[in-house]
């Protein structure tokens, strides 16, 4: 039993070995239910992890129908965690929410911890963070009970991702470190070097630009070393440059990208979005309307995330260099950012860019309230806010 859950660590941090191996265990017990649950799932979470959830989801499959047959409810639930989260990078979130609530009805104890964490991974990106923060207490909780280090890393890990969406970068800074060291202590090299893309992103919002590019390249070479880089490491390293004012250099990384999206979806949205500021930045009006309108094949209604929201609103803006904004998409871009909480990192951003449409739209009191949000924000918070803070302020001068 041990063994078998190595190789699905091993999976994480060590994929090609990881696949090898589980193909040995399928040639050599094809009969075995149990063994033949453990091999299709290590396969099917390499497979997600290279950027082929389709394929993982149909090793997955076959992981479960295995599961079934040895007459254990928890590695049933197990493995239906695994392809839940594969079915949300394929852009399949309700089912798989469906297929988490699934896995929960079968498990308990330090399973059901497992399966929590997995559906936190999926809540976070589509903008339901405090319910993941809710799964990931008890998460956390029950594998700190357990002594089991390496799931309570995976557990710190994504209560850090939670906090950083919602402003808390302080606590996310601190969950991110716990999570390496935990890491480190277990072996998972793989894992911690997702450590450092997400301490990479923290540096970014906290301004600290080529700290996050310095975290970013050892992780590119950790990463590496297996042969794949995610698209996630992309994406940071798209959201640094565009914040370096290196616009140029973010269109060509996101025409490098381009043909990964669809394979994770999510991040590929909102390398999209990021794209299309960059192509505001430099006036291609044109180029940022196409790259805000590809987002909208990627996600589904179910998608929130702040960035993704962001689109329309890009569009709106690169339209208005050619005609004059329909009132009805103007409100509604309005009511888009009056949703954003004041401690969402992205309310300075969206509350600028509402009130550049509504200035450059000829509606000077929609401007004025839009501006002023985005201007309050200049306090204690992360430098890049307190820019965009600033600017918004000196377009209100504008209106005075």
């Amino acid at each position: 039993q041990h063994q078998l859950e190595a190789l699905l660590a091993l999976a994480l941090s060590q994929p090609l070995e990881a696949r090898a191996t589980a193909v040995e265990l399928l040639d050599a017990h094809p009969r075995d239910p149990r063994l033949v649950s453990y091999a299709r799932q290590t396969i099917g979470i390499v497979l997600r992890d290279a950027g082929d959830p389709h394929g993982a989801i149909v090793e997955l499959r076959a992981a479960a129908r295995a599961a079934r047959r040895t007459g254990d409810s928890d590695r049933r639930g197990d493995v239906l965690a695994t392809l839940g989260v594969a079915q949300a990078q394929a852009n399949q979130t309700r089912a798989a929410l469906a297929t988490f609530d699934a896995a929960l009805h079968l498990t308990r104890g330090l399973t059901r911890a497992r399966v929590l964490l997995r559906r936190a991974h999926v809540l976070i990106p589509i903008g339901r963070v405090h319910e993941a923060l809710a799964d990931l207490r008890f998460a956390l909780a029950t594998t700190r009970r357990a002594h089991d280090e390496l799931w309570q890393a995976r557990c710190l890990v994504h209560r850090g991702w939670a906090f950083m969406t919602i402003g808390e970068f302080d606590r996310a800074e601190s969950d991110q470190r716990a999570a390496r060291a935990l890491f480190a202590r277990v072996g998972q090299l793989h894992e911690a070097a997702w450590v450092l893309n997400n301490t990479a992103s923290l540096r970014w919002y906290r301004g600290d630009l080529p700290v996050a590019l310095e975290l970013l390249d050892e992780a590119v070479a950790h990463f590496s070393a297996e042969g794949h880089v995610p698209l996630n490491t992309s994406l940071v390293r798209a959201h640094v440059l565009l914040s370096a004012g290196l616009a140029p250099e973010v269109l060509e990384l996101v025409e490098e990208c381009r043909e990964l999206t669809s394979r994770d979806p999510l991040v590929g949205a909102e390398l999209l979005v990021v794209g299309a500021l960059a192509a505001l930045e430099i006036g291609e009006p044109e180029l940022a309307i196409r790259l805000s309108e590809g987002v909208s094949s990627l996600t589904t209604e179910l998608t929130r995330g702040s960035w993704i929201t962001l689109a329309p609103i890009i569009a709106l803006q690169a339209r208005s260099v050619q005609e004059r904004t329909n009132s009805e998409r103007l409100r509604h871009a309005a009511r888009t950012a009056d949703e954003l909480p004041s401690r969402d990192p992205l309310f300075p951003l969206t509350h600028l860019l509402v009130g550049r449409l509504a200035l450059d739209s000829g509606r000077p009191e929609l401007a004025r309230r839009h501006l002023s949000a985005a201007a309050s924000i200049r306090g204690n918070v992360p430098p890049l806010s307190r820019v965009t803070g600033h600017l918004a302020a000196a377009l209100c001068t504008q209106l005075d």
